[in-house]
This record gives C-alpha cells, structure tokens and sequence, in this order.
C-alpha cells in the first residue's frame, strides 16, 4: 500500500512505470468526463448503479468519478472467491447426484460447495447464504427421515 501527492510520486512508491500509472489514470478520466466505460462498462448495470452516488456524481456515469485529487492511494488486491458458478448437483432433499442424476447415498452438499438454483446468475448479496441454511436444513431433514415433499 502507498500514497503519494502525485501519480509520480505513487508510481516510484508502488514500483511501476510512472508513465504507465498517469496513462491509465488519464483514460479512466477521460471515461469518467465521457461517462462510458470501455474497459469495464460500470454503469451499463442497474446493480452497478444500485451502489453508485446517484445524487453527488460529480459526471454523466456516477460509477465513473475522476481521478483527479491528492492524495492518490494504492493497494496490493489479490484473488478472492466471493461465490460460485458451479458445484455439485443436488437434488431438493440436498442429496449430491451422480452424472446420471441419480442421489449418492449418504452424500450431501449445500453452499458454495454445489450448484446455485440461481444457476449462471448472483441476483443480490444474501443468497449464497440464504441457500446454505435451506439446503443444509433439508439434508438434515432427510439424513432424520424426513424428506422434503417437494417436487
């Protein structure tokens, strides 16, 4: 992590090409004047738009704030894992299916660690947990003789 009070300054802090730093720096501005974003397109989503100040915007595209003011900070960001795409499928008892969709005795999963019902979509923050608890309960439910009567 570095400040600077110039994108010079910051570049030499943070051990990149200070031409490279006030470049890209000058094009996202350039987006932010425009309010289109060509690299990222923030702002073309409503759940881009759900988290912007609609209100202080200081441009077109209130994702898109220029960067344009000292201090300028940088961080170190590495790879995370918010969620999943994919995982294990499950039937509505919880109960993990083989590639011929058929349940694998005594073998369970909910969470991260199977397929979302929401499929290739993340619709809003809540539902990876939101979907644990449920299909944990109904794995808990089944493994007590209590399966689901959903259908």
């Amino acid at each position: 992590m570095g400040a600077g009070d110039s994108l010079p300054e910051l570049a030499a802090l943070i051990g990149v090409p200070a031409e490279a730093l006030t470049d890209t720096v000058g094009r996202f501005n350039g987006f932010a004047a425009d309010g289109t974003d060509e690299d990222h397109h923030r702002g073309e989503d409503p759940y881009d738009l759900f988290f912007a100040d609609t209100r202080n915007a200081p441009g077109p595209n209130p994702c898109l704030v220029p960067v344009d003011r000292p201090p300028y900070y940088a961080a170190r960001l590495v790879l995370g894992d918010l969620g999943t795409k994919g995982g294990l499928r499950t039937d509505v008892d919880a109960r993990v299916l083989d590639t011929q969709g058929r349940p694998l005795n005594g073998l369970y999963a909910a969470g991260n660690t199977s397929a979302s019902f929401t499929g290739r979509v993340y619709p809003g923050p809540g539902v990876p947990i939101g979907t644990a608890m449920v299909f944990a309960s109904l794995a808990v439910r089944h493994m007590a003789g209590q399966p689901s009567d959903a259908t």
